[in-house]
Formats: C-alpha cells, sequence, structure tokens
C-alpha cells in the first residue's frame, strides 16, 4: 500500500486539466470531490476496531469499482473552539472521488450492496454529520519517501473584499513555489464548502497543505521559521488576500485506495 495521502501530494488518480492550465496559476491542476464524515467512536471501541473493517470495504469497492480513495484522520495540534465541526468527533473520514458522477455511482453501489458492511460500521462509530465539498490542487507535492502516518492541517478562510477566486489562486501557487525552492514536500489544495456542511464553513474556504510523512512536516516547519518566511513577499501576498482562522492538524492513515489504472 502506498504511503498515505500519496495520491493527493501527487496528484495521481484527478483529472488533469489541459498543459496549458498546468502553467497558467488562476487555475487549478486537477478538481475533484471531497467526502467529509466526522464521527465518534461508540463506547468500548477504538479506532483499531474501525480499521479492522478496511478489508470488507475494501472487498466491496473493487467488486464495484468504485472511483474512491478513503482515509482516517484523527486531531493533533488542534484545539476545538476553532473547529466548524458540530458535536463530539473522535476522527474524521475523507473520502476523494474525481467528479460527482464517480461518487454518485460508488454511492449508488454502497447503497445497494453495502447495508451488511454500513450495519458493521454503525456498530463502530456514530455519524451525524456529513458534508461535500470541492476540492482543487493548486500544487503538486513531492512523492512520499516511506510508509507511516501522513500529516495534513487545515485552515478556514474566507477572501477578502474585492479579491477574485483566481488572484488568491495564484497568491498560493507563488507562496508553494517559494517554499518549495527550500526544500519543502507539501501539496497545496483548497476545499470550497458544500452540501451538508455547518454554518461556520457557509461561504468558506478550506486551505489545506498535505504532507507525505510527519518529519516533512517538522522539516518544512523549520524551513519556514529559519528563513523568516512570515516576512516574506509571497507571504504578506497570500495574507492580503484572504481571512483564515487557526491552523487544525491531523495524523491521517489511508483505509482504502483504490488500484491506478495502468
Amino acid at each position: 500500500m502506498i504511503s498515505l495521502f500519496k495520491k493527493l501530494c501527487l496528484g495521481a488518480a484527478l483529472p488533469l486539466l489541459s498543459g496549458a492550465a498546468l502553467a497558467n496559476h488562476h487555475e487549478p491542476i486537477a478538481r475533484y470531490m471531497v467526502e467529509a464524515i466526522p464521527f465518534a467512536l461508540k463506547e468500548g471501541k477504538t479506532l483499531d476496531d474501525m480499521m479492522k473493517l478496511r478489508g470488507d470495504f475494501a472487498k466491496l469497492a473493487a467488486a464495484e469499482n468504485f472511483a474512491y480513495n478513503a482515509y482516517v484522520l484523527t486531531p493533533h495540534f488542534m484545539s476545538r473552539s476553532s473547529l466548524p465541526v458540530d458535536g463530539k468527533f473522535d476522527a474524521v473520514w475523507l473520502g476523494f472521488s474525481p467528479n460527482p458522477s464517480a461518487l454518485a455511482a460508488g454511492l449508488a453501489s454502497y447503497v445497494e450492496k453495502g447495508q451488511r458492511l454500513e450495519r458493521a460500521f454503525d456498530a463502530v462509530r456514530e455519524v451525524n454529520q456529513r458534508w461535500l465539498m470541492r476540492g482543487e490542487l493548486l500544487h503538486r507535492g513531492a512523492e512520499p519517501d516511506g510508509e507511516g502516518p501522513g500529516y495534513a492541517f487545515f485552515q478556514t478562510c474566507h477572501l477578502k473584499d474585492g479579491v477574485s477566486l483566481a488572484n488568491y489562486r495564484e497568491a498560493e501557487v507563488a507562496w508553494s513555489a517559494a517554499m518549495e525552492k527550500l526544500g519543502t514536500t507539501a501539496s497545496a489544495h483548497i476545499w470550497y464548502a458544500g452540501q451538508g456542511v455547518p454554518d461556520a464553513l457557509q461561504g468558506a474556504m478550506i486551505k489545506v497543505r498535505i504532507f507525505p510523512s510527519i518529519q516533512s512536516w517538522g522539516d518544512s516547519y523549520t524551513k519556514f521559521q529559519e528563513n523568516n518566511m512570515g516576512q516574506s513577499p509571497e507571504w504578506r501576498a497570500m495574507a492580503a488576500k484572504a481571512e483564515c482562522g487557526p491552523i487544525r492538524s491531523y495524523l491521517g492513515q489511508p483505509f482504502y485506495e483504490a488500484e491506478e489504472e495502468g
């Protein structure tokens, strides 16, 4: 199994735009759908009980040819007061599909043929919210160099008055390129609030940084500090275009990763 978030770090298995778009900082490298399901573990259950269901999910997903990759994230550096999530949760299921049609096809198959598996999930976790968002890959990160948990952080942001999405994308890409020159390896994404999101996310976007490992995040943070990047022109340009809340970070592990074609 490939390292956590490899597909999101590299943009693999996501529909790429034309070659011209790849060089256009106003357009994303790829677009995709994000299903986010914060969940609480039932009394007496652990995350290990949840992860034991990976095999059954993989059998169904492979048999039905789901175009879907799923990961389970657990909170790390964060404060619940900064969260847009309603109620108690212990972890978050994140599922990714290349487009709404692929997501709907998988969901239709799961509703029809996954009832037994859904009962097994229900015995382990409790779900009282489910979100659907659009995602964009803006900067492709480096390939992970080993197995182990991935590291991701999120910020809820709103564009400032008069700032277009194209302007903000350009600033994000410039910032990612500046950090990449220092040797960092993160991929940069934006997620847009969609169906089912709480009031705190209405009209918001979520800035996402996905690191291929915990160490790569630490090394990036060190480079940020040592090079005073918080005072760099790229940082100032990005900060001038959006108001962002505090960073929330998570550790994650793969639940299911579809086989790549070819």
